[in-house]
């Protein structure tokens, strides 16, 4: 088969970009030709035509108000992106196109050309865009699901994009658009979803069941580490790990608190740095937490790996909607049992009491209790890390979602 992989950015910038990537080598070594459509940017690690690539854009960076007028024009419709599209298609001439994240920098806008030339289109929904326009029902720090039955219209009365009524009505203008013109519900023959309450919420919020079937992520490991056996934990003081972005939804001041709560002879690792590092690092001294807790800054991803394995288990204390964070899956594969908080997909990645532990999201008693529980159980949470071992590595194998993949894309030629 002739594939296009299609992403905004084609480097390792986060999950999304690392599925999209693992996949293609996957679908190379398998003997498929694959190409790649994405923003032309200096870090791609993949695309032969760059001359097709919409210019790079950074919606971060400062600009002037007439740059911004226009790269919110783009937002919402990219010409540029279109074209470049339409370029590569009539060029490559696929048999399929596998599209990930291409909200804003490509925009739905490339859908046109793929269904003017009637090549199939499988879109795999990596957040949840397409009934909330900011991606992740937050808003000022808390879960919202009003856009997923009202439509995008609240978003400018809560100004959900960073309190900006400007960048909400870009948003709100970019969602309205692509409905009107039935952008996705025209241009795209399938969506995966990486997790059951992902596809749940598209759902109620905007597709049809059958339109939309589960796809488990791949692990996103090296054959080298694939092959690695399962490596027991050391002895000792039990070393719990965080790894993320220290932002207010992940949790982490409930994980503190708790910790400081329970009063358990564990140690907590925190790998990362974002907007709450320091609001954190002075929590956990007013907490008096001393060397319970350490705060490692950013971590590179090539030794995370080893980070894992140098600790008892792992804890995501997440009080918003995640999907499938590729984060659990590590841990898993590496035979270290998660502790995780009831929300999003989080659940249904863990067995409670065998690959991993639940409690109820942003509770500081349970989740105090349980870090206490944990903390004592010795050989039991080593058996937990054992059948978190032996689970991911065959539910979330390459080899296993590849062949899951691949009848899908038989099922939208028709073979």
């Amino acid at each position: 088969m002739k594939i296009l992989q299609v992403n905004k950015f084609l480097y390792p910038k986060g999950g999304a970009e690392i599925v999209c990537l693992d996949l293609s080598e996957q679908l190379k070594n398998a003997g498929h030709e694959v190409f790649h459509f994405g923003m032309a940017d200096t870090r791609n690690t993949v695309g032969e035509d760059t001359d097709c690539f919409p210019s790079e854009v950074d919606y971060h960076s400062h600009r002037s108000l007439g740059r911004k007028v226009g790269e919110g024009l783009r937002t919402i419709y990219g010409r540029e992106a279109k074209r470049g599209f339409a370029k590569l298609l009539d060029r490559r001439r696929p048999d399929l196109i596998h599209a990930h994240n291409i909200y804003h920098q490509l925009t739905p806008s490339i859908l046109e050309p793929a269904r003017e030339r009637d090549i199939p289109v499988m879109l795999t929904l990596h957040d949840y865009k397409l009934v909330c326009p900011v991606y992740t029902f937050l808003r000022d720090g808390q879960v919202c699901e009003e856009c997923l039955h009202k439509g995008p219209e609240p978003i400018i009365a809560n100004r959900c994009k960073g309190g900006s009524l400007a960048e909400s009505a870009v948003l709100w203008a970019e969602d309205r658009l692509h409905r009107l013109l039935g952008s996705y519900e025209k241009g795209v023959s399938l969506y995966t979803s990486p997790s059951r309450f992902l596809r749940q919420k598209m759902i109620e919020g905007r597709l049809d069941a059958d339109d939309i079937v589960h796809l488990p992520n791949a692990l996103p490991f090296s054959r080298e580490t694939l092959e690695l056996p399962y490596r027991s934990p050391g002895s000792g003081r039990p070393e719990l790990l965080w790894v993320g972005r220290m932002s207010y939804e992940k949790g982490l001041a409930t994980l503190l608190k708790a910790l400081a709560r329970s009063e358990c002879d564990l140690k907590l690792l925190l790998a990362g740095d974002g907007p709450e590092e320091a609001s954190l690092r002075a929590l956990a001294d007013n907490l008096r937490l001393g060397d319970r807790v350490e705060f490692l800054g950013r971590v590179p991803r090539d030794e995370v790996r080893d980070l894992i394995l140098r600790t008892h288990g792992t804890v995501l204390p997440s009080e918003w909607f995640e999907n499938a964070p590729l984060s659990l899956l590590e841990s898993l594969a590496l035979g270290r049992a998660v502790i995780g908080s009831e929300m999003g997909g989080i659940p249904e990645m863990l067995e409670n009491e065998t690959t991993g532990w639940l409690y109820p999201a942003g509770n500081v008693d349970a989740l105090a209790a349980l870090l206490g529980r944990w903390a004592n159980l010795g050989e039991e949470r080593e058996l937990c890390g054992r059948a978190a071992y032996d689970f991911a590595r065959v539910r979330h194998h390459p080899e296993q979602v590849l062949e899951t993949t691949l009848k899908l894309y038989r099922r939208l030629l028709g073979k």
